[in-house]
């Protein structure tokens, strides 16, 4: 879990470290582009690639970092990269290479033989940055994408994420998010919002411990782990000697405190960290998206997480 007394001197680490896009983006590859581009030509029909990928990428991370435009970035690559020793693709091929090239995954780092617990929960990323003004003089309605994200509880890293429109609900996309990594994961928090009966028995057959808060208004009636979820954390099991509808009609104030006891109790109130993940997100990124393709939604998404997870986590 995360410490109570913040490590000062990683944290400064971690800071400086988000100068280092293009350092930490290329560090593994020792610049060895004619390879990569030996790799990807062969076999090839029409004309070769010129850029390795991963200078795109690289590219694409200042870009999603310093919110520039194409042309923009064209210039700030060709001042910034001339040690490295080859020529600077222009703006139309950056945009065209990136829209083309597939999507990433989530990169996060979990010890061999390691369960983690993770915290659940999604967020709206604005589709056009317009501004509260031009909004509401001009009657504009918002549209959003909505950013579903599992985060590590220990390291506060992201290690999984969907994208999907804003009228999605987040208990659909539970499956979705928790299956990549379902065979590490020992228990799962998350808000009311994802309390369903078939979250509970996908938790229940995957072996993990659902986090998942009941509605105080639920039935202990029916069958199956949501029930027994019911019953244990509103209080309604049946005591010693106690008739079969004894307690279906506990006060809410007594569901309420029976609620806050189990939560102390399991470690629930760490799902605060994806609550500090998305605000680190947001802070560092802005609360918008500036693609506009789905796909490169989920591609800059996808970008922009990795590049916080090697900020939390580089220690250069």
């Amino acid at each position: 879990m995360y410490e109570k007394h913040r490590n000062w001197s990683l944290y400064n680490q971690q800071l400086v470290n988000r100068g280092r896009i293009l350092t930490l983006f290329l560090k593994d590859t020792s610049l060895n582009f004619d390879k990569e581009l030996r790799d990807m030509n062969r076999g090839k029909r029409g004309k070769p690639y010129e850029y390795p990928n991963v200078l795109i990428w690289a590219g694409f991370a200042i870009k999603c970092v310093f919110h520039q435009g194409y042309r923009q970035l064209q210039g700030f690559m060709e001042d910034i990269c001339k040690s490295l020793g080859t020529i600077i693709p222009d703006f139309r091929t950056l945009w065209w290479r990136i829209d083309h090239m597939s999507k990433q995954g989530v990169k996060f780092n979990v010890p061999r033989d390691t369960k983690i617990s993770i915290a659940v929960d999604s967020t709206g990323l604005k589709l056009v940055n317009d501004g509260e003004y031009r909004t509401k003089k001009y009657k504009k309605v918002k549209s959003w994408a909505k950013f579903h994200t599992a985060a590590n509880e220990a390291t506060g890293e992201a290690v999984n994420l969907v994208i999907t429109k804003d009228n999605v609900g987040d208990c659909r996309e539970f499956k979705r998010i928790i299956e990549p990594v379902a065979k590490i994961t020992e228990k799962v928090d998350t808000d009311k919002a994802y309390d369903t009966e078939e979250n509970f028995e996908y938790c229940d057959g995957k072996g993990i411990y659902p986090g998942i808060p009941v509605k105080l208004n639920a039935s202990p009636k029916g069958k199956g782990p949501r029930r027994d979820a019911v019953r244990l954390q509103l209080g309604l099991h049946r005591g010693p000697g106690r008739p079969p509808k004894d307690r279906r009609d506990l006060p809410r104030t007594e569901r309420e405190a029976n609620q806050k006891e189990w939560s102390d109790s399991t470690g629930h109130g760490y799902r605060w960290v994806i609550e500090g993940f998305y605000s680190r997100f947001k802070r560092l990124f802005g609360e918008y998206v500036f693609s506009r393709k789905h796909k490169n939604v989920e591609k800059e998404v996808v970008m922009k997480t990795n590049l916080l997870n090697l900020f939390i986590t580089q220690k250069m």
